[in-house]
C-alpha cells in the first residue's frame, strides 16, 4: 500500500512539473517575442530614466538623480551591463568606458533589450512563485494560478518593458510566500526572512509599502492568536518583523536617508501634486480601473472567479487567505481613491487576484469532482473558456509589439525624403519618430534641460551625472553618420488637468516639466519648415474638451490640419503598429 502511495506521489509530481513547465515556456514565449519592439527607437516613456540611472552607477555616480524610481532594478541592470561591457573588452567592441557609453547614445538597442530580458525573465518568476504558492498555501494540483498569471495580457505587456512593475509583482509573492511561511512555523528566523523580503518588495516600488506592511501586521496577529501569544510577545514580532524590512530597504537604497530631501520631493510631492493635477473623480478611477482588471488583467470571467475567491477567502480565513486579502484589498482600495490612473498600477495585485481566481475554481472543481468524477473532461473545456479571452488577448499583444512600427517608418521616410538640417517641430519624443539632432539643435536643447531644472544648484551627483550625459551625447554625434536635424520639441502639460491649472511646484530633478506649445505663426516667424506630430498627442485636443481645456493645444493641431500642406500620413494597418504619424510643411498650403 505505502509503495502504491509512493508511486501515485511520483506520478502526481511528474504530472504537475509537465504541466507546469508547458505554461512556464508559453509565459516566456508570450513575454520574449516582440523583447525588441521600436528598437532602436525608444517608444516609451519611462524605460529611459531606469536605464540611464543605471548607466550612471555604472559611471560611479552611486546617488541616485531622481527617486521617481525605485533604484533598485537599475542596481540589477548595472551588474548586467558590467558583464556586457567586460564582454566587449575582450572581444574588442569596446575599447574603453566611453566607447560603451557613446553607443548607448547611438544604437540604445543592446541596453534596452538586456533591460526588457530582465523583466521578462522577472515575469516568468512570478509564473512559477504564483505555483509554489497557491500549490503549497491551498494543496492546489494542477498550476492553475501559474497559467493565469502566464496569459494575463497587462502582465504579458508589462514584462516587455525595462520597468520595475513586474519584478514588484515577483517580490511580492516572495515576500507573501516567506509570510506564509512564517505563520506555519513561527520561528525568528523565519519571521527575519519574511521581513526582509518585505522590505526587498518594498525598495523595488514604494507604493506596495502600505499593503505589504498590513500583510506583515496580519501575519504576526494571525501567529499571536492561534498561539495565544500575550500583547508584548505580539508587538515584538511585529516591530522585530517591521526592523527586519526597514534594514532591508536601506541596505539596497541608502540614499533615501542619505539624501531624504530629494526621496521625499520625488516620492511624496511629486506624486501628491500629480494626483491634485489631475483631480479624477472617485467614480472615474473605480469605472477605469474596473476595466483595466476585467479585460486588460484576467478577463470578465476570471476576474468574477477572483472576487467570489476573494470573498471565500474572507470567509474562510485561514493563514495563507488572510496573507492574501490583506494585501491585495489595501492595495486596491488606495488604487481607487489616487487623482489619476495608470495601467501599470494593477500589475502588482495580479498576480494575487489569480490565486484567489485560482482557488475559487479548485473549490468548486472538488465539489463537482466530488460527486461526477466522470466530468473531468468538462472541467478542462470550461477552463479553456475561462481562460481563452485573455490567452487570445496575450497573444495579439506580443503579436502587435514585434510588427514594425509607424514612428520607425516615418523615421526612415523622413531621413530619405527631408534634407539633413532642416528645423522641424516636433510631439514629445516618444511619441514621435526619433530623429537626430544636428549638433548646434542639441546643443540647445541640452542649455535648456539644465537651466530648467537648475541643473548647477543641484547635489554635486546630479551635476556630475548631466555633465556626463551632455558630454556623452555630443561625442556620439560627432560619431554618427547620419542626417540629422535642428529640432524643437512641443513640452505638453500632461500633468495638469487643464491649460490653466496651478502648475506643480515640486518635480523630480530629471523631469522635463516646463510647457511648450507654439502658434502657427510663431513657426513660420522662427523659421521653422517642417511639424512631425503623432496621434498619441494631437487626439487628445482635437475634440470639443480638448478646445476647452486646452486651447493653445488645440489652436496649434488644427492650424496646421487647415493651413499647412500634409505631406505624408503614416498609419497603422494589418502587420504595422503604433501612433497615426503626420508630417506637415509649414509654409505650404493644403
Amino acid at each position: 500500500m505505502a509503495r502504491d502511495r509512493l508511486v501515485m506521489r511520483r506520478r502526481d509530481l511528474r504530472r504537475d512539473w509537465l504541466w507546469l513547465s508547458l505554461v512556464l515556456l508559453i509565459g516566456l514565449a508570450l513575454r520574449v517575442w516582440g523583447a525588441d519592439f521600436g528598437l532602436p527607437g525608444l517608444y516609451h516613456p519611462d524605460e529611459g530614466l531606469v536605464i540611464r540611472q543605471a548607466l550612471a552607477f555604472g559611471a560611479g555616480i552611486l546617488r541616485p538623480y531622481s527617486y521617481s524610481y525605485s533604484p533598485f532594478l537599475s542596481y540589477i541592470l548595472t551588474a548586467l551591463y558590467g558583464v556586457y561591457f567586460l564582454l566587449g573588452l575582450l572581444t574588442g567592441r569596446f575599447h574603453n568606458p566611453s566607447d560603451f557609453a557613446i553607443l548607448f547614445f547611438n544604437n540604445p538597442t543592446p541596453f534596452y533589450l538586456l533591460a526588457r530580458l530582465t523583466s521578462a525573465f522577472f515575469g516568468v518568476a512570478s509564473i512559477l512563485m504564483a505555483y509554489v504558492l497557491s500549490v503549497r498555501a491551498y494543496g492546489g494540483k494542477v498550476p492553475i494560478a501559474a497559467l493565469f498569471v502566464a496569459l494575463s495580457p497587462a502582465l504579458v505587456l508589462q514584462a516587455h518593458y525595462g520597468l520595475c512593475d513586474v519584478p514588484t509583482s515577483f517580490l511580492v509573492l516572495v515576500a507573501l510566500y516567506a509570510l506564509w511561511l512564517f505563520t506555519e512555523e513561527p520561528t525568528l528566523r523565519r519571521l527575519t526572512l519574511a521581513g526582509i523580503a518585505t522590505g526587498l518588495a518594498i525598495v523595488m516600488k514604494y507604493y506596495v509599502a502600505w499593503s505589504l506592511a498590513c500583510s506583515l501586521i496580519a501575519a504576526v496577529v494571525w501567529v499571536a492568536r492561534q498561539n495565544h501569544w500575550s500583547m508584548k510577545r505580539l508587538l515584538g514580532h511585529a516591530v522585530w518583523g517591521s526592523l527586519m524590512s526597514v534594514i532591508a530597504f536601506l541596505v539596497i537604497s541608502p540614499f533615501t536617508v542619505l539624501d531624504f530631501r530629494a526621496f521625499w520631493t520625488d516620492v511624496v510631492l511629486f506624486a501628491l501634486g500629480i494626483q491634485v493635477g489631475y483631480g479624477l473623480k472617485f467614480t472615474e478611477m473605480l469605472s477605469y480601473y474596473a476595466t483595466a482588471l476585467t479585460i486588460e488583467g484576467l478577463g470578465l470571467p476570471l476576474m468574477i472567479a477572483a472576487l467570489v475567491g476573494l470573498v471565500y477567502a474572507l470567509y474562510r480565513r485561514r493563514s495563507a487567505d488572510i496573507l492574501l486579502t490583506s494585501f491585495v484589498l489595501p492595495y486596491l482600495i488606495v488604487l481607487i481613491f489616487q487623482g489619476r490612473y495608470q495601467l501599470n498600477w494593477i500589475i502588482t495585485p495580479l498576480p494575487v487576484l489569480s490565486i484567489l481566481a485560482a482557488l475559487a475554481l479548485d473549490r468548486l472543481w472538488h465539489k463537482v469532482m466530488a460527486t461526477r468524477q466522470q466530468w473531468w473532461p468538462v472541467s478542462l473545456i470550461l477552463l479553456a473558456i475561462l481562460v481563452w479571452p485573455i490567452a487570445s488577448r496575450a497573444y495579439q499583444t506580443s503579436q502587435r509589439l514585434s510588427w514594425p512600427d509607424t514612428r520607425s517608418i516615418a523615421r526612415d521616410w523622413i531621413e530619405a525624403n527631408i534634407p539633413s538640417g532642416a528645423k522641424i517641430l516636433s510631439d514629445v519624443l516618444w511619441t514621435v519618430p526619433q530623429l537626430r539632432q544636428n549638433r548646434e539643435s542639441l546643443v540647445r536643447y541640452l542649455g535648456e534641460r539644465a537651466n530648467a531644472k537648475d541643473i548647477e544648484h543641484r547635489s554635486d551627483s546630479t551635476q556630475v551625472a548631466y555633465g556626463q550625459y551632455a558630454r556623452y551625447q555630443l561625442a556620439a554625434l560627432d560619431r554618427y553618420t547620419g542626417p540629422t536635424y535642428d529640432i524643437v520639441y512641443i513640452q505638453h502639460e500632461w500633468w495638469k488637468s487643464d491649460e490653466y491649472a496651478a502648475d506643480i511646484e515640486f518635480y523630480p530633478v530629471w523631469g522635463f516639466f516646463e510647457g511648450r506649445v507654439f502658434s502657427l505663426d510663431e513657426l513660420r516667424a522662427q523659421g521653422f519648415q517642417y511639424a512631425v506630430v503623432s496621434s498619441l498627442k494631437y487626439h487628445q485636443y482635437l475634440t470639443e474638451e480638448g478646445k476647452r481645456k486646452w486651447p493653445s493645444s488645440y489652436r496649434l493641431y488644427s492650424s496646421l490640419e487647415e493651413e499647412c500642406r500634409l505631406v505624408k500620413v503614416f498609419e497603422p494597418d494589418v502587420g504595422i503598429a503604433g501612433p497615426v504619424i503626420k508630417l506637415y510643411d509649414i509654409w505650404s498650403e493644403p
